[in-house]
């Protein structure tokens, strides 16, 4: 009998020692699928911080083209608006001062192109005070035609007028 025991005992302690020996395979088996569960996160989270500082550097470059851009449009724009000032844009004319003075048999004279936003008053005031001129016209010029009038506060424009 206590050589069936020994048999029973011993068939016990091999079962038993099987049985561990299976639930540590299996939980190693469950910690190397988290491992490599863990390593493929890890690796997809590579390839997305890398797609993202692609995409980073290629944002940063088509926003420094972008600024470069806005800067030179800023710049014709800029152009534009300084003929604008220049030119009458209803008429398509440029306003001009034309100051002159007698000496003896000869007539000499300075023409001033203005801005658009001067006045005949403006005109007259440059021509006396900084010219020294003693005969003051306005005028108009257009592509393919000028106009002229005497410059008096209330007198006569040229015609077509360029918005004297």
């Amino acid at each position: 009998m206590a050589a069936q025991l020994s048999k029973i005992i011993s068939a016990v302690v091999s079962l038993a020692l099987v049985a561990l020996a299976f639930l540590q395979y299996r939980d190693s088996s469950m910690a190397r699928q988290t491992a490599d569960l863990a390593q493929r996160k890890a690796i997809v989270n590579e390839r997305i911080a890398e797609s993202a500082s692609k995409t980073a550097e290629g944002a940063k470059a088509k926003l420094a083209t972008l600024v470069d851009e806005a800067q030179r449009t800023s710049k014709r724009l800029g152009s534009v608006e300084n003929v604008l000032t220049l030119v009458d844009v209803p008429s398509g004319g440029r306003k001009v001062c034309v100051v002159s003075e007698r000496e003896g048999l000869h007539i000499t004279g300075v023409s001033l192109y203005v801005p658009a936003a001067w006045s005949v008053d403006a005109c007259m005031k440059v021509a006396r005070t900084q010219l020294r001129g003693q005969r003051v016209r306005v005028g108009c010029v257009f592509k393919n035609s000028a106009s002229f009038a005497e410059a008096t506060p209330f007198g006569p424009r040229p015609e077509p007028n360029c918005g004297w």
